[in-house]
């Protein structure tokens, strides 16, 4: 026959090993959607930029790169045509006033986007919360002391 205690502590050892292993899964989503969330007010931001613009645009744009370069650019005729970008990489050239148009509406849907990830980011620590509760432990417990 086997020793009861032996067992209780391997399960209490199994247990923990999985909360531990819920909770950094968790961690994880929540990261992911911080940095979601960074991106699309980002983009909000650059989108509100063009919106804000109305029929003026300047001679001169700062441009993007990538990686954190810009440089000032020469904007020859703006009311020819823009290249805005429509999402996953695809841009369209559009008449400015046209362009404003779509900046307006692309800021609506990632607002929405931004409210969506705001509401599964809370959903994410009342996961973390309650998988730590119901284990009776916190944060420092998983983490030594460290950071949750």
């Amino acid at each position: 026959m086997t020793d009861p205690h032996h067992d209780d502590n391997n399960n209490d050892g199994d247990t923990r090993a999985r909360v531990e292993a819920m909770f950094r899964h968790l961690q994880g989503l929540r990261t992911d959607m911080d940095t979601t969330l960074r991106e699309l007010r980002k983009d909000i931001s650059d989108y509100e930029h063009v919106a804000a613009q109305g029929t003026h645009p300047p001679t001169t744009q700062l441009c993007h790169l990538g990686h954190g370069v810009h440089v000032q650019a020469v904007v020859p005729d703006a009311a020819h045509g823009v290249h805005l970008h429509v999402g996953l990489g695809f841009f369209v050239e559009l008449p400015w006033s046209q362009a404003v148009d779509v900046a307006q509406a692309r800021v609506a849907v990632l607002q929405g986007r931004a409210a969506l990830t705001e509401t599964t980011i809370a959903g994410l620590d009342a996961d973390l919360l309650e998988v730590l509760a119901n284990n009776g432990l916190d944060a420092s417990a998983l983490h030594g002391g460290g950071d949750g």
